[in-house]
């Protein structure tokens, strides 16, 4: 398959391949694991729900700065979205009492810990769709 091309016939920006894989992957991911291990259980199908908060404010922006220090290496990924989700119930709390709500911590408690077994697949999952997006879009021809 032929990279895309600007209008002038040139490849692509490094740039524009970046962020367009970037939207690609960070979509994406969270769809494909829930396609690859719905015939397990229906947890990953309910985690794009329960998790599209978390994923979107803290793995958002959190994979975003690992791209500017990393490669895209599912293993590295996958830790970053452990590290995020252990994060995410005091941010979460914080923000709840920020807004006058006290934070429940009996329901805050069974989404966090379906989120710690996922955040890693979400992740992985990630590196591997940008690499691949990524190469799609700015491999010479």
């Amino acid at each position: 398959m032929t990279p895309l091309r600007t209008r002038l016939g040139l490849p692509l920006p490094d740039q524009v391949g970046k962020t367009l894989a970037y939207i690609a992957a960070f979509t994406l991911a969270p769809f494909v694991v829930a396609a690859l291990g719905f015939w397990v259980s229906m947890i990953p199908i309910l985690a794009i729900w329960f998790g599209a908060m978390p994923y979107l404010l803290l793995a958002g922006p959190g994979f975003a700065l690992a791209l500017r220090r990393w490669p895209p290496n599912p293993l590295t990924f996958a830790l970053i979205a452990v590290t995020l989700n252990i994060g995410s119930p005091p941010i979460f709390a914080l923000m709840l009492i920020a807004l006058g709500h006290p934070p429940n911590w009996d329901a805050l408690a069974p989404l966090w810990r379906f989120g710690f077994y996922l955040a890693p697949f979400w992740g992985a999952a990630f590196a591997i769709l940008y690499r691949a997006v990524h190469r799609l879009l700015t491999a010479p021809a």
